[in-house]
């Protein structure tokens, strides 16, 4: 604890010269010691006592001032420590929270919340790539006020050249235009482009131009930016792999309709739906006609493309709540919500009438293909696919019987077929009774 603090200097100078008074008496008897000794002995006593108190005062100075300095040094050291501390904290908590992201979404929320601790006030924005196209995976408001969807692709665009040219944009980023950006890269796989804006957001606009004064990153943070910018690489690829995975896990990636099991979860819900709705449903089942002889003489190869052709053109021609799936093989099930038969009878028509205009060709050849289809509807309270799925694969069967390129519809709940609606000939594309 000091006695004396800088306040109170004029009171220590006013101690310093009554201790002279007071001792003025004494210091001259010493004085006058000093010169007697000087005389008897021809010696320098007082300059040389005056010498060696300057050098240890002087030595005394120099200590204390590099005490401070250490000290400062120190206290410098430490808050650097603290403050890699605390970044590391924010990059695992970065970490974690990318992890637990298990699609696009998740990873919105992880950057939303966890990348303002890296950027401060700075405005922020990520875009990823897939399948050669931009996608904004977030943005603050500020930035999406101020700049277009096109002007961060063009961003994005240039900082992935300049990548080439600067071994540091990885690492520290590479300032475009108003954005300090950082290619999001794993391995030579490039999945998108995080971008700091160099101003705060909502600083004050120049009187010159329109664009805000830019206040330059330090390296420090844009080492730690760098750091974030390739945790997040790696969320954005294992996150797009994991929703491919579970994509083809779904979807059929052949004709993109639903697979088996989860169509037919499909079909279980919208059976309960209907039932407490008293909404009708009816369900389709389509099958191609003679594709096993189309397999034998043309290859499978051309069988993948038919199926292929088949499953977009139910996608084009059915609604958007219409659920198509790939029950097995060449089979297919369509199931209409809101449907009833008669409008069941039309959309099986329109499928048919559909695949049939519009040919398939393969290696030079020209290959008609065409389906037969079985029409069911469910009855009131009925929640049990599996007793759908038979109706319609009776009706489906009997329209294979009966020459194919037809439909069938099964009236009643034990799958009893009903009147022939009016087919498609194969030379003919308009409706014959």
């Amino acid at each position: 604890m000091r006695l004396i603090s800088r306040t109170d200097t004029p009171l220590a100078a006013g101690l310093v010269v009554g201790a002279l008074v007071l001792f003025h008496q004494p210091l001259r008897f010493v004085l006058d010691w000093a010169r007697n000794i000087e005389g008897d002995y021809h010696l320098d006593l007082v300059p040389a006592l005056v010498i060696l108190t300057a050098m240890f005062a002087f030595h005394e100075l120099r200590k204390r001032r590099q005490s401070q300095a250490e000290t400062m040094t120190a206290a410098a050291q430490a808050q650097q420590h603290l403050a890699r501390t605390k970044e590391l904290e924010a990059l695992v908590a970065f970490g974690r929270t990318l992890a637990s992201a298990l699609d696009m979404q998740g990873l919105q929320y992880a950057v939303s919340k966890c990348l303002p601790g890296f950027t401060g006030e700075r405005g922020m924005w990520v875009l990823v790539t897939r399948q050669g196209e931009w996608n904004v995976l977030a943005i603050d408001p500020v930035t999406e006020q101020e700049l277009s969807r096109e002007d961060l692709e063009r961003t994005a665009s240039i900082a992935l050249l300049a990548r080439k040219a600067e071994e540091n944009a990885h690492g520290e980023g590479t300032v475009v235009e108003s954005s300090l950006c950082f290619p999001l890269v794993v391995g030579t796989t490039v999945v998108g482009v995080m971008g700091v804006r160099q101003s705060p957001a909502g600083s004050q606009q120049s009187a010159v131009g329109s664009r805000p004064s830019e206040v330059a990153l330090d390296g420090a943070a844009r080492r730690a930016l760098g750091v974030a910018a390739s945790l997040l690489s790696i969320a954005v690829r294992n996150t797009a792999l994991l929703v491919e995975i579970r994509d083809v896990s779904v979807h059929d990636p052949l004709t993109g309709c639903l697979n088996r099991k989860p169509g037919l979860e499909v079909l279980d819900a919208e059976l309960r739906r209907a039932r407490r709705s008293g909404q009708p449903l009816s369900v389709l089942m389509l099958d191609v006609d003679e594709f096993k002889q189309i397999n034998d003489r043309y290859g499978h190869l051309c069988g993948d493309l038919v199926l292929g052709t088949i499953g977009r053109r139910l996608v084009q021609t059915l609604r958007g709540s219409d659920v198509k799936c790939r029950y097995g093989g060449d089979e297919f099930i369509l199931i209409c919500p809101d449907t009833p038969l008669q409008g069941a009878q039309q959309v099986a028509n329109g499928i048919r009438k559909e695949i049939m205009a519009h040919p398939i060709e393969h290696n030079g050849q020209t290959l008609s293909a065409t389906v037969s289809i079985g029409i069911a509807s469910a009855e009131a309270g009925e929640t049990d696919a599996k007793t759908i799925i038979h109706r319609a694969d009776k009706a489906l069967y009997c329209a294979k019987k009966a020459g194919r390129n037809r439909s069938i519809v099964a009236s009643g709940p034990n799958g009893d077929i009903g009147p022939a609606p009016p087919i498609y000939l194969a030379h003919d594309l308009e409706l014959t009774a």
